[in-house]
């Protein structure tokens, strides 16, 4: 096998020597194929036009399409990935029409992988399933592991981790039967990956162990730096820092030197959180750089998603909120457009219906039908048969049933005095159940503050508050910190007796962070409320999704100035008819997301004497009723608070009552209902 310099020189001297044949076009396609291995991108892309132009004279039109496809692959590594899809879109024309079914796939696959870079994820999973289909047709089994795998990643980007791991493992498997070492890699690394997600880190740590062997012993760099970076992970999270920097500087390096575009923007956004985390502000800003840098420049959407993230986390640190709150916004607005939500699972499983169609339709053909007709006339005859028996065996039973009813009466009416002393247990039981739930509401209703409270404090206000059960999940807290007012609502997880308990945990906790702890800050007291709910429902198990949607407002009274923090509630201010609805963040209290990925922002405000301010909980413009049985629905809500607010805040209480009452109709409430109004 020639080096890579003689394989460059080799390549020019076929195409300068004389016009190509079809054994010319397949050594340079090996060339090319040794120079993707290798990482020499460069080459490809410097010799791309004379190969094609010179390739594209031949009578076989094969050999033009795989160097097309090749290149396609070079410029898709180095960033071009747009003109790569250009590429791969030429090729597999050419593969459907000289009916070449293995470049064909490959083809498909390769569009796959350009459009999940762009994190098009629902273009690349068509691109997928097409190449499945092909390369179970065909029984291509190595590439439809490497498919497999790659449909696997989707459902990974989309934290679908049950669904990715059965793709990883599927891949792995077909790869460790053929021994493809290459394949055997990248999905253990990427079980790895799944497990690492899941929490179990000596899983995870194995796993990426066996993929950087396998990756060293066939000299994969890119597979190796891979390793590395996610092998540094565990280490950090082992505390073991040094051996954590040591292996991500060699996934730096590598990727460096094959310019790698992924891996680099992985490797940066890494060193530059360790440095935050160690409090180096200055280098953590140049790494972040570097990484959002290299992601515009392969145009990685996903790194991007990530980098912004990671950018507002440390300009919360340097406490710059100003650019945290920037970058945070970019992020989500980032974020929420690469949303692929549940298509991924209704377009694979539209995938088997059209395979589950197309075999049908494959029967339809004289001999079948014969056969379908033959078959049809066996049935009617042993159907006939069958009732014949079945006639004898109910004549049977009618004449056996007869016999026992007088048994089977006496046995029944033993049965309903047992079942007549069981209703009286099961009744004295609910009774005993109704007194307790009737006990706890009356420990719910004793931490709930009392309406004197709120009149003591402002000038007006009303509290509606409608558990759907006898308890509630819904909550709301009023408390005064020397000149500061503290207002809170807050809707937990579930309702009933679970979202009691909740609304108890949320209460207990509050009062040890602003009543004992003095915290008015809405912001701190969202971001050590998350923190402690984390800490006391996550001790023993990796994934809670309990938590709460809670709004906090803090009034100070000798500025007359304000400052509102949500998360997943918001609050609504209405002044001289002008309505402002002020969002909370996203993310909720508690749940299964990291407390450190949430970034924690004040809404600062201005009190005046005729300013109302308004905190609701989902309950309301939940409830289904009207004419159509449908949602009251969040605008419906809006509109009709404005439309009352001029109203005195008691009378506006009666009209949204009244309004839910009629709404609601004969139909069962469906969750916990809380609304309050005030007017300093």
């Amino acid at each position: 096998m020639f080096g890579q310099d003689k394989e460059v020189d080799s390549v020019q001297l076929i195409l300068n020597s004389h016009d190509l044949d079809t054994n010319d076009a397949k050594i340079i396609y090996r060339l090319q194929l040794k120079q993707i291995n290798d990482g020499d991108f460069k080459s490809i892309i410097k010799n791309k036009t004379q190969v094609l132009n010179r390739t594209s004279k031949l009578n076989d039109q094969l050999w033009y399409a795989n160097s097309m496809r090749l290149v396609g692959l070079a410029l898709e590594r180095t960033g071009e990935i747009d003109l790569a899809l250009k590429i791969y879109a030429d090729a597999l024309n050419i593969a459907q029409t000289i009916k070449r079914k293995r470049l064909e796939a490959q083809c498909y696959h390769n569009i796959g992988f350009a459009n999940y870079l762009q994190s098009s994820f629902d273009k690349a999973i068509i691109a997928y399933l097409n190449a499945i289909k092909i390369r179970e047709e065909i029984k291509d089994s190595v590439p439809l592991a490497w498919t497999l795998n790659n449909v696997g990643l989707i459902y990974w980007r989309q934290h679908s981790k049950n669904d990715a791991l059965k793709h990883f493992v599927h891949a792995q498997d077909i790869f460790r039967k053929k021994n493809f070492l290459e394949g055997l890699a990248v999905s253990t690394n990427n079980v790895g990956l799944i497990y690492d997600e899941f929490g179990d880190k000596i899983k995870a740590k194995k796993y990426y162990f066996e993929a950087y062997h396998l990756n060293n012993k066939i000299d994969n760099k890119d597979g190796i730096a891979l390793a590395l970076n996610n092998l540094s992970e565990i280490y950090r999270l082992e505390k073991k820092m040094d051996t954590c920097i040591q292996f991500l500087n060699k996934a730096l390096e590598i990727n460096t030197e094959i310019n790698n575009l992924e891996g680099l923007e992985l490797n940066y956004r890494n060193l530059a959180d360790i440095s935050r985390e160690q409090g180096d502000h200055k280098k953590a800003l140049e790494l972040i750089q570097k990484a959002i840098n290299v992601s515009n420049k392969g145009n990685l959407p996903q790194g991007l998603i990530s980098d912004y993230n990671q950018l507002s986390l440390i300009y919360a640190d340097m406490g710059n909120y100003k650019d945290a709150f920037l970058a945070h916004k970019y992020y989500a607005k980032l974020n929420d457009s690469l949303n692929f939500g549940d298509k991924l699972a209704s377009l694979e499983a539209a995938f088997g219906k059209e395979k589950i169609e197309k075999e049908v339709a494959l029967l339809k053909n004289e001999k079948e039908i014969s056969e379908l007709q033959l078959k049809r006339k066996q049935w009617v005859i042993y159907t006939a048969i069958i009732g014949i028996i079945f006639l004898v065996i109910v004549s049977f039973f009618i004449v056996r049933s007869n016999i026992n009813r007088k048994k089977t009466n006496l046995s029944l009416e033993l049965k309903n005095n047992e079942i007549i002393k069981q209703k009286e247990i099961i009744e004295a039981k609910s009774n005993d159940i109704t007194d307790s739930i009737l006990y706890a509401k009356r420990i719910q209703s004793a931490v709930l503050p009392e309406v004197i409270e709120f009149k003591s404090q402002f000038t007006e206000s009303f509290v509606l508050f409608e558990p759907r059960d006898i308890v509630s999940g819904d909550f709301y807290w009023l408390d005064r910190i020397d000149d500061t007012i503290v207002m809170i609502l807050a809707d937990c997880t579930g309702h009933g007796v679970p979202g009691a308990f909740m609304s108890i945990i949320g209460h207990d906790l509050l009062k040890q962070i602003i009543k004992e702890g003095k915290q008015v800050n809405p912001s701190l007291i969202l971001r050590e409320l998350d923190y402690k709910v984390h800490q006391l429902l996550n001790k023993n198990t990796n994934s809670n999704n309990d938590g709460m949607d809670i709004a906090v407002v803090a009034f100070d009274t000798t500025t007359n100035k304000g400052a509102f923090c949500g998360a997943g509630r918001p609050l609504i201010t209405v002044d001289e008819g002008k309505m402002e609805i002020h969002h909370g963040h996203k993310f909720s209290i508690g749940g299964s997301s990291d407390s450190s990925c949430k970034l924690f922002l004040n809404i600062p405000f201005d009190i005046t004497p005729t300013k109302k301010f308004y905190l609701l909980s989902d309950g309301y413009s939940d409830q289904f009723g009207g004419e159509k049985g449908k949602k009251f629905k969040t605008q419906r809500l809006l509109q009709t608070i404005s439309t009352i607010s001029t109203l005195p805040m008691q009378e506006q209480k009666k009209v949204l009552l009244e309004t839910f009452t009629t709404w609601k109709g004969q139909l069962e409430q469906v969750d916990d209902v809380c609304v309050l109004g005030i007017r300093l």
